[in-house]
Protein backbone atom coordinates (compact mmCIF):
# COMPACT_ATOMS: atom_id res chain seq x y z
CA UNK A 1 0.00 0.00 0.00
CA UNK A 2 2.72 2.14 0.72
CA UNK A 3 6.22 2.63 -0.67
CA UNK A 4 8.95 1.71 1.68
CA UNK A 5 11.68 4.10 1.35
CA UNK A 6 15.48 3.87 2.99
CA UNK A 7 18.71 5.79 1.57
CA UNK A 8 20.18 2.44 -1.14
CA UNK A 9 16.97 1.47 -2.19
CA UNK A 10 12.65 1.45 -2.30
CA UNK A 11 10.51 -1.80 -1.71
CA UNK A 12 7.30 -1.74 -3.08
CA UNK A 13 6.64 -5.29 -2.50
CA UNK A 14 8.22 -8.41 -0.50
CA UNK A 15 7.34 -11.88 -1.11
CA UNK A 16 7.24 -14.88 1.44
CA UNK A 17 5.62 -17.45 2.59
CA UNK A 18 4.07 -19.45 5.77
CA UNK A 19 5.56 -22.94 6.44
CA UNK A 20 3.78 -24.96 8.92
CA UNK A 21 4.57 -28.04 10.37
CA UNK A 22 2.15 -30.94 11.98
CA UNK A 23 2.95 -32.88 15.09
CA UNK A 24 -0.21 -34.75 16.64
CA UNK A 25 -2.23 -32.28 17.22
CA UNK A 26 0.37 -29.16 17.12
CA UNK A 27 0.46 -27.05 14.23
CA UNK A 28 3.66 -24.74 14.27
CA UNK A 29 3.97 -21.58 12.05
CA UNK A 30 6.92 -19.74 10.41
CA UNK A 31 7.68 -17.37 8.04
CA UNK A 32 10.00 -17.43 5.27
CA UNK A 33 10.86 -13.91 3.46
CA UNK A 34 13.96 -13.24 2.24
CA UNK A 35 15.02 -9.61 2.00
CA UNK A 36 16.58 -7.74 -0.69
CA UNK A 37 19.52 -5.86 -0.45
CA UNK A 38 20.97 -8.70 2.30
CA UNK A 39 19.33 -12.55 2.03
CA UNK A 40 21.20 -14.28 -0.83
CA UNK A 41 19.04 -17.25 -1.32
CA UNK A 42 16.44 -17.04 -3.84
CA UNK A 43 12.81 -18.72 -4.04
CA UNK A 44 13.98 -22.02 -6.05
CA UNK A 45 16.74 -22.50 -3.73
CA UNK A 46 14.19 -22.48 -0.62
CA UNK A 47 12.01 -24.76 -2.16
CA UNK A 48 14.93 -26.90 -3.07
CA UNK A 49 16.11 -26.83 0.59
CA UNK A 50 12.76 -27.52 2.03
CA UNK A 51 12.20 -30.81 -0.18
CA UNK A 52 15.27 -32.25 0.95
CA UNK A 53 14.31 -31.55 4.47
CA UNK A 54 10.94 -33.19 3.97
CA UNK A 55 12.61 -36.09 2.65
CA UNK A 56 15.01 -36.29 5.50
CA UNK A 57 11.91 -36.41 8.13
CA UNK A 58 10.74 -40.47 8.63
CA UNK A 59 6.86 -40.24 8.89
CA UNK A 60 5.18 -41.20 11.93
CA UNK A 61 8.55 -41.43 13.91
CA UNK A 62 9.31 -40.00 16.82
CA UNK A 63 11.43 -37.22 16.93
CA UNK A 64 12.82 -34.92 20.06
CA UNK A 65 12.49 -31.41 19.96
CA UNK A 66 16.64 -31.27 19.87
CA UNK A 67 16.54 -34.27 16.72
CA UNK A 68 14.11 -31.90 15.00
CA UNK A 69 16.35 -28.49 15.33
CA UNK A 70 19.74 -30.59 14.28
CA UNK A 71 17.83 -31.86 11.08
CA UNK A 72 17.08 -28.45 10.22
CA UNK A 73 20.47 -27.20 10.65
CA UNK A 74 21.79 -29.90 8.41
CA UNK A 75 19.62 -29.72 5.62
CA UNK A 76 18.60 -25.36 5.70
CA UNK A 77 21.81 -23.54 7.33
CA UNK A 78 23.03 -22.53 4.15
CA UNK A 79 19.24 -21.07 3.07
CA UNK A 80 19.06 -18.45 6.12
CA UNK A 81 15.65 -17.47 5.83
CA UNK A 82 14.27 -21.06 5.69
CA UNK A 83 16.03 -22.29 8.42
CA UNK A 84 15.04 -19.30 10.63
CA UNK A 85 11.18 -20.15 9.28
CA UNK A 86 11.77 -23.96 10.23
CA UNK A 87 12.97 -23.61 13.67
CA UNK A 88 10.42 -20.81 14.63
CA UNK A 89 7.59 -23.52 13.43
CA UNK A 90 9.75 -26.14 15.95
CA UNK A 91 10.04 -23.99 18.73
CA UNK A 92 6.32 -22.77 17.62
CA UNK A 93 5.41 -26.81 18.63
CA UNK A 94 7.50 -27.07 21.70
CA UNK A 95 6.70 -24.18 22.96
CA UNK A 96 2.42 -24.96 22.68
CA UNK A 97 3.71 -28.88 24.02
CA UNK A 98 5.39 -26.99 26.87
CA UNK A 99 2.73 -24.25 27.66
CA UNK A 100 5.24 -21.51 27.14
CA UNK A 101 6.26 -18.64 24.88
CA UNK A 102 8.91 -18.85 21.96
CA UNK A 103 10.84 -16.04 24.35
CA UNK A 104 10.41 -18.17 27.65
CA UNK A 105 11.86 -21.24 26.22
CA UNK A 106 15.10 -19.16 24.58
CA UNK A 107 15.19 -17.19 27.95
CA UNK A 108 13.15 -18.32 31.18
CA UNK A 109 14.11 -14.65 32.89
CA UNK A 110 12.46 -13.18 29.45
CA UNK A 111 10.11 -9.90 30.15
CA UNK A 112 6.54 -10.88 29.72
CA UNK A 113 6.10 -7.03 27.77
CA UNK A 114 8.73 -5.48 25.74
CA UNK A 115 8.84 -1.63 23.93
CA UNK A 116 8.51 -1.76 20.35
CA UNK A 117 9.53 1.57 17.95
CA UNK A 118 7.31 2.36 15.25
CA UNK A 119 8.55 3.53 11.95
CA UNK A 120 7.94 7.26 10.75
CA UNK A 121 6.64 7.47 7.40
CA UNK A 122 5.70 10.56 5.32
CA UNK A 123 1.64 9.80 6.01
CA UNK A 124 2.09 9.51 9.85
CA UNK A 125 0.20 11.95 11.44
CA UNK A 126 2.16 13.14 14.85
CA UNK A 127 -0.69 13.68 16.61
CA UNK A 128 -1.33 10.33 16.52
CA UNK A 129 1.70 9.35 17.90
CA UNK A 130 1.51 6.96 21.03
CA UNK A 131 4.65 4.90 20.80
CA UNK A 132 7.68 5.43 23.07
CA UNK A 133 10.00 5.17 20.60
CA UNK A 134 10.32 6.43 16.85
CA UNK A 135 12.08 5.20 14.17
CA UNK A 136 12.81 7.54 11.66
CA UNK A 137 14.96 7.44 7.84
CA UNK A 138 17.31 10.06 7.22
CA UNK A 139 19.32 10.36 3.90
CA UNK A 140 15.93 9.81 1.60
CA UNK A 141 14.42 13.67 2.07
CA UNK A 142 16.53 16.86 2.25
CA UNK A 143 18.35 17.31 5.54
CA UNK A 144 15.77 20.44 6.55
CA UNK A 145 12.58 18.48 5.98
CA UNK A 146 14.06 15.74 8.27
CA UNK A 147 14.91 18.50 10.91
CA UNK A 148 11.55 19.89 10.36
CA UNK A 149 10.26 16.59 10.99
CA UNK A 150 11.98 15.91 14.31
CA UNK A 151 11.74 18.53 15.90
CA UNK A 152 7.65 18.86 15.14
CA UNK A 153 7.78 15.15 16.54
CA UNK A 154 10.13 16.46 19.76
CA UNK A 155 7.73 19.13 20.16
CA UNK A 156 4.95 16.63 20.49
CA UNK A 157 6.37 14.72 23.04
CA UNK A 158 10.32 15.06 24.54
CA UNK A 159 10.02 11.71 25.78
CA UNK A 160 9.14 10.50 22.50
CA UNK A 161 13.24 8.42 21.93
CA UNK A 162 14.28 9.03 18.50
CA UNK A 163 16.60 6.11 16.46
CA UNK A 164 17.85 7.53 13.30
CA UNK A 165 18.44 5.24 10.76
CA UNK A 166 20.87 6.76 7.87
CA UNK A 167 21.74 3.27 6.08
CA UNK A 168 25.23 4.48 5.48
CA UNK A 169 24.40 7.75 3.55
CA UNK A 170 26.79 9.87 4.96
CA UNK A 171 30.25 10.84 4.83
CA UNK A 172 31.89 10.73 8.53
CA UNK A 173 32.19 15.01 8.13
CA UNK A 174 28.68 15.18 6.56
CA UNK A 175 27.72 13.05 9.78
CA UNK A 176 29.78 15.15 12.59
CA UNK A 177 27.81 18.29 10.95
CA UNK A 178 24.10 16.77 11.06
CA UNK A 179 25.11 15.48 14.87
CA UNK A 180 25.32 19.32 15.68
CA UNK A 181 21.90 19.88 14.27
CA UNK A 182 20.47 17.14 15.97
CA UNK A 183 21.92 17.00 19.15
CA UNK A 184 18.93 18.64 21.50
CA UNK A 185 16.58 16.44 20.62
CA UNK A 186 16.03 12.80 22.55
CA UNK A 187 17.93 10.76 20.29
CA UNK A 188 18.67 6.64 21.42
CA UNK A 189 21.13 6.05 18.96
CA UNK A 190 22.11 6.62 15.46
CA UNK A 191 22.02 3.69 13.07
CA UNK A 192 24.21 3.11 10.62
CA UNK A 193 24.88 7.31 10.13
CA UNK A 194 28.58 6.74 8.12
CA UNK A 195 29.57 5.38 4.53
CA UNK A 196 31.92 2.33 5.42
CA UNK A 197 32.65 2.47 8.84
CA UNK A 198 35.90 1.44 10.46
CA UNK A 199 37.46 1.83 13.67
CA UNK A 200 39.55 5.02 12.98
CA UNK A 201 36.20 6.90 11.87
CA UNK A 202 33.45 5.62 14.68
CA UNK A 203 36.50 6.33 17.23
CA UNK A 204 35.81 9.76 16.12
CA UNK A 205 32.18 9.81 16.98
CA UNK A 206 32.51 7.41 19.80
CA UNK A 207 31.37 9.80 22.08
CA UNK A 208 27.95 9.67 20.22
CA UNK A 209 25.68 6.39 20.50
CA UNK A 210 25.80 4.34 17.40
CA UNK A 211 24.23 1.33 16.26
CA UNK A 212 25.05 -1.27 13.64
CA UNK A 213 23.02 -3.17 11.38
CA UNK A 214 24.31 -3.97 7.48
CA UNK A 215 27.62 -3.98 8.80
CA UNK A 216 27.41 -7.03 10.63
CA UNK A 217 26.68 -8.72 7.24
CA UNK A 218 29.92 -7.28 5.72
CA UNK A 219 32.59 -8.89 7.32
CA UNK A 220 33.59 -9.66 11.04
CA UNK A 221 35.04 -5.85 12.18
CA UNK A 222 32.38 -4.82 14.32
CA UNK A 223 33.52 -7.93 16.86
CA UNK A 224 36.48 -5.22 17.20
CA UNK A 225 34.56 -2.34 16.97
CA UNK A 226 32.08 -3.66 20.23
CA UNK A 227 35.37 -4.48 22.00
CA UNK A 228 36.73 -1.20 21.95
CA UNK A 229 33.57 0.37 23.22
CA UNK A 230 32.78 2.05 19.99
CA UNK A 231 29.31 0.41 19.53
CA UNK A 232 26.18 0.89 21.57
CA UNK A 233 23.68 -1.21 19.97
CA UNK A 234 23.36 -3.99 17.64
CA UNK A 235 20.61 -4.59 15.22
CA UNK A 236 20.09 -8.44 15.06
CA UNK A 237 17.76 -9.53 11.63
CA UNK A 238 17.37 -13.18 12.61
CA UNK A 239 16.42 -14.25 9.48
CA UNK A 240 19.61 -13.65 7.79
CA UNK A 241 21.38 -15.36 10.14
CA UNK A 242 18.82 -18.27 9.85
CA UNK A 243 18.81 -20.35 12.76
CA UNK A 244 18.25 -19.57 16.29
CA UNK A 245 21.22 -20.98 18.04
CA UNK A 246 23.24 -18.84 15.29
CA UNK A 247 21.49 -15.82 16.04
CA UNK A 248 21.38 -16.47 20.00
Amino acid sequence: KKLFKNHNREYSSREGFIIKIISQSFVGKGEVAPLDGFSKENFQEIIWGLETLIEAVEFNTEYTFNELLNLAEVHCSKIPSLHFAVDTALYDIEGQNRNLSIAAILNPKCKNEINLSDMYTTNNQIKNIKSNYIKYKLGVNDLSYDIKILNTINAHNQSIKLRLDANQAYTLEEFQNIYKQLSHLNIEYFEEPINKPDKYKLEKIKDINIAIDESIYMNNDYCQWIEMGLINTVIIKPSIWGGFKKFN
